[in-house]
């Protein structure tokens, strides 16, 4: 029988756990406090948990079945608070940075950084629009 996740949770010391809807127990839990101690979790559509650590700007990618750490991203500076990434149908996560750039990373690591594009610097609408020039990227 497949476990079905029903909460994943970090605590304030670098540890995410994830409990069953089938148990009271721990399905997994995962030590990441090499990568800092302040994170905010994603849920992805795909198999993925999101964990952002802003301090260290870092995304990583988690297997929620088993907690796994699958890969890691440094991407551009990050506010350490309201973080609010999006993660789309094909589970691209992309989060806003300081830098100017939209990082959006795929389910399996693949990294997109898009610079704001010319038309938009120095004005303009206000509205953001992003270079899509990569095959297959986000939305």
């Amino acid at each position: 029988m497949n476990d079905i996740i029903g909460l994943s949770v970090l605590n304030n010391q670098g540890e995410s756990y994830a409990v069953s809807i089938h148990s009271s127990q721990f399905k997994w839990i995962q030590n990441l406090n090499s990568f800092g101690k302040r994170f905010s979790i994603t849920a992805g559509n795909n198999g993925k948990l999101y964990v952002i650590v802003a301090d260290r700007s870092v995304i990583v990618g988690l297997n929620v079945r088993t907690g796994t750490v699958v890969w890691k991203q440094s991407i551009g500076p990050l506010i350490t608070q309201d973080l609010s990434p999006v993660v789309d149908v094909n589970g691209w996560i992309s989060i806003g940075s300081l830098d100017g750039f939209l990082y959006s990373v795929s389910s399996s690591g693949v990294f997109i950084p898009r610079e704001r594009s010319k038309n938009e610097e120095g004005g303009g609408s206000g509205h953001s629009r992003w270079e899509r020039e990569e095959k297959g990227s986000p939305a």
